[in-house]
């Protein structure tokens, strides 16, 4: 066997063992068993509805004011190490909620599970993305995304019902089953290799911020930010209504069970959205992507705010069919265009303007709900995805006029 084709046929193994493994940990991530049950544990330890806005408002800002920072570290000192820290702090999560009470010590899990949160965010796919770059084979980014979240989303359903089934023999149960998922997420993980120009393309202390802020200040990176909004406005309001849906389909005479296994089965839609946006041919992913479901979107709120439970609930599970469509597309068209070195940094700074966003719908919802009730929010909400329109519009004519410039010159 000649030196080329040992080369070609260990470069195929990497990459098949990294593509297992990353799959193998996102899936086993994805086993959160308290995600529908978690309000019920804060209430069974005695905290008040307000406490538990509080441990919230805590996680969320937790999250929000590392996610920069934790990106700029994954990019200096190894992305892998920021996951890895992520995990284990996770996994503390789990352990001190099931071993302490009070308010106190539960403001310090969440805001530990809010900087897990921010270290995991950006890393976890910069790290997997440069090594398929690395490969010649970021081409498969999509497919191993897509292949992921489906699958994901599918674990998180289960894990949701099977939540509900080990919260019957003790809470413990269900925090020891989601530290056990961490636990083999972790060792997945750990056979990720990374690529090592993260550390050595970095001499200096302040440089990953100095490259950052001339990257999305002055450099190619502004050219990303109307395809960033365009995005942010899709969760601006798609986010709070899948939630907000919770209240709304009890209010139309939906029991608490229905309304969980309307949920989990919300999943399992999300599962095949995710598979469809790998199964598009690749010329037709911008305009699928960018322009047709943002249309989708909008019609599916006016049709969700005309009809009866049936109608809305139906209309529920096709938004969250063509959301979870463009969430893969998006992903791996963005990190198509970041630049490797700042790659962390610049995927949690799309996480970071994707939480304010989300947060300002949140508020938005909350205000309007009172005002005009859920339909009523509904029927406002379908301007927003035709409002996103314009901003993809822009950055893809601003980057076709780059394109002809670099064919001019």
């Amino acid at each position: 066997m000649s030196d080329i084709q040992q080369h070609s046929l260990l470069s195929e193994q990497r990459f098949k063992k990294s593509g297992r493994a990353y799959f193998i940990y996102y899936i086993a991530s994805q086993a959160v068993f308290d995600r529908g049950i978690f309000i019920l544990f804060l209430l069974a330890k005695g905290f008040s509805n307000e406490q538990i806005g509080l441990l919230q408002s805590v996680l969320f800002i937790a999250a929000f004011a590392f996610e920069i920072p934790t990106g700029l570290l994954g990019d200096k000192y190894g992305r892998k190490k920021s996951v890895i820290m992520g995990l284990l702090v996770y996994i503390g999560y789990c352990f001190g909620v099931i071993s302490f009470a009070g308010m106190t010590a539960f403001i310090l899990f969440y805001a530990a599970y809010g900087i897990a949160m921010s270290l995991v965010s950006g890393s976890d796919r910069a790290l997997i993305y440069d090594l398929y770059k690395d490969l010649g084979r970021e081409s498969e980014f999509l497919k191993l995304e897509s292949l992921s979240r489906s699958i994901g989303s599918v674990v998180l359903g289960l894990a949701i019902i099977l939540g509900g089934v080990l919260q019957t023999i003790s809470w413990d149960a269900v925090y020891l089953a989601y530290a056990a998922s961490l636990i083999i997420s972790l060792a997945a993980i750990l056979l990720i290799p990374e690529t090592k120009f993260v550390n050595e393309h970095h001499d200096e202390d302040f440089s990953v911020m100095r490259d950052a802020t001339k990257y999305f200040v002055a450099g190619e990176g502004r050219l990303q930010l109307p395809i960033i909004i365009f995005m942010a406005l899709i969760n601006f309001v798609y986010t709070p209504y899948f939630i907000f849906s919770q209240s709304a389909f009890m209010e139309e005479g939906l029991s608490v069970e229905t309304v969980s296994w309307i949920f989990a089965t919300a999943q399992f839609v999300c599962s095949a959205g995710y598979i469809t946006s790998d199964k598009i041919p690749q010329k037709h992913h911008i305009n699928v992507a960018f322009f047709i479901c943002p249309l989708l979107i909008s019609l599916l709120f006016l049709f969700a705010s005309m009809g009866s439970v049936y109608v809305s609930v139906g209309a529920f599970f096709l938004i969250s069919y063509v959301v979870t469509v463009i969430d893969p597309i998006y992903i791996t068209h963005l990190n198509e265009k970041f630049d490797s070195h700042i790659r962390a940094f610049s995927n949690s700074f799309d996480g970071f303007i994707q939480t304010i966003f989300t947060s300002l719908g949140f508020y938005a919802y909350s205000v309007l709900v009172d005002k005009v009730g859920f339909d009523g929010v509904i029927t406002y909400s379908f301007s927003i995805p035709l409002l996103s329109l314009v901003f993809s519009a822009t950055y893809f004519r601003k980057s076709h006029q780059k394109e002809l410039q670099k064919k001019t010159f």
